[in-house]
């Protein structure tokens, strides 16, 4: 019999896989967002050394404008 850990581990494993799977189907658009710029609300991050920068570009590929 497993333990009552690894029991909760596996349930909280495919409940994230679950979550990901669910997240796969959502768009985000940034047709909004100012050129140059990050999204509202979005922030940048890092491990390790450096700056961090995300911004929105211009792609003339993209299929939106």
């Amino acid at each position: 019999m497993r333990s009552p850990h690894a029991r909760w581990a596996i349930i909280a494993a495919a409940f994230f896989l679950l979550e990901i799977n669910d997240m796969s189907n959502h768009a985000i658009g940034f047709e909004s967002t100012q050129i140059g710029a990050a999204p509202d609300g979005w922030t940048s991050t890092l491990t390790g050394s450096g700056e961090p920068k995300w911004t929105v570009e211009t792609d003339p590929t993209a299929p939106s404008n």
